[in-house]
């Protein structure tokens, strides 16, 4: 019910953040467009072969989620870019959920997944919803996007950032995003989904 009131509101909501809370942890979602089929494929993931390696920073802007979904679309439609943002998604969704990291060589492992979040992010860096300002600062610390870099989340981008890279450069980071108003997220990825009751009255 609570998808069915997201989707109404925003047209196109696939109700991924709903399906999170519910499961708990970091999950692989694939939803259903039918009501009746919702919430679809949902299955938890565990990240803690890449938890060293990834900070999570809350506290950004949002967006309104309706108007920038429907206009990134349309603009991912009109520069033909759409197979490309699923190939990259499908690359960084396969690194991520695999149950061990990709080399034994942690270097390695670590540069490969960089990379992979890079091309991502390229993706849809010339969106008109794109964190520009946010990233154009990045670009000024040492290291970014070869010893660490930044995925934006959420419709806007700015929901929250996903920082990934080698931890001796996470200081500097956590550093700089407090500065620019970001909290960095403390708690590890809770396992349990949340609890939904009835209140006895």
């Amino acid at each position: 019910e609570a998808w069915w009131v997201q989707r109404i509101a925003q047209k196109k909501a696939s109700g991924y953040d709903i399906a999170t809370q519910l499961k708990g942890g970091a999950v692989l979602f694939q939803g259903a467009r039918e009501r009746h089929q919702w919430p679809g494929m949902v299955e938890q993931i565990r990240l803690q072969h890449w938890a060293e390696h990834l900070l999570v920073f809350v506290g950004g802007s949002g967006a309104p989620t309706g108007l920038v979904l429907n206009k990134t679309q349309e603009w991912l439609t009109k520069k033909q870019s759409m197979r490309a943002l699923h190939d990259a998604s499908e690359a960084l969704i396969t690194l991520l959920a695999s149950p061990t990291k990709p080399s034994d060589d942690c270097q390695v492992a670590v540069r490969y997944l960089i990379e992979t979040v890079v091309r991502h992010r390229q993706c849809l860096q010339e969106s008109p919803f794109f964190p520009t300002k946010l990233f154009q600062r990045f670009q000024k610390l040492a290291g970014f996007d070869s010893d660490w870099t930044f995925k934006p989340t959420g419709a806007g981008g700015e929901d929250a950032i996903l920082v990934f890279g080698q931890p001796e450069r996470f200081p500097m980071v956590t550093s700089f995003l407090e500065k620019e108003g970001w909290t960095r997220f403390q708690h590890a990825w809770p396992v349990g989904g949340t609890i939904i009751g009835r209140a006895l009255s």
